[in-house]
């Protein structure tokens, strides 16, 4: 994240930001300072980004290339999320995308997430819970999903003590 900050300072700075501390309101709040020493300062810090303009877009994509299993032809949209949490940020819902199919990448460290069944699902389905581990990647449908991101319970899942980034995209 450092990298991809330092290398595109003027165009991150149109990002949509939102951090759960007070003193924490832009990129540049985490970055001139080394962002391990502001996750070991607030236990509970989480940041997300929300990507929503084609130049940002295609910035992030360098980054965060489309899975493997969505195909050539699909229309993925312009819209994504990046969340940054350390293993004891709250709880909190993964937004609503702009098309129903959604995948989401672990791109580094760890975080849970509990899929909810929507009432279309509740009858023939079950509270489901994943553990994604860098490099995993998960798919859902929002339509029969609703997805919450929680942290870490258990001393033993808590022990990866990277910052969790995680990026969030939706396809047609």
């Amino acid at each position: 994240m450092r990298k991809l900050h330092s290398e595109n300072v003027g165009i991150l700075k149109s990002v949509n930001f939102l951090s759960n501390i007070n003193g924490i309101r832009t990129l540049e709040d985490v970055f001139p300072i080394n962002e391990t020493k502001i996750f070991e300062k607030y236990k509970n810090l989480h940041i997300a980004l929300k990507i929503n303009q084609v130049k940002l877009t295609r910035l992030f994509r360098k980054y965060f290339p489309k899975p493997y299993f969505i195909p050539m032809k699909t229309e993925v949209s312009i819209q994504h999320f990046l969340f940054l949490d350390n293993f004891n940020s709250p709880t909190y819902s993964l937004p609503l995308t702009e098309f129903a199919n959604v995948f989401l990448i672990q791109a580094t460290g760890s975080r849970p997430v509990v899929l909810i069944p929507t009432e279309k699902c509740f009858k023939n389905c079950k509270i489901i819970s994943v553990y994604l581990q860098h490099r995993n990647v998960l798919f859902y449908n929002w339509l029969y999903w609703h997805p919450k991101s929680v942290p870490a319970q258990s001393s033993n899942l808590r022990r990866d003590n990277n910052i969790s980034v995680t990026y969030l995209g939706s396809f047609y």
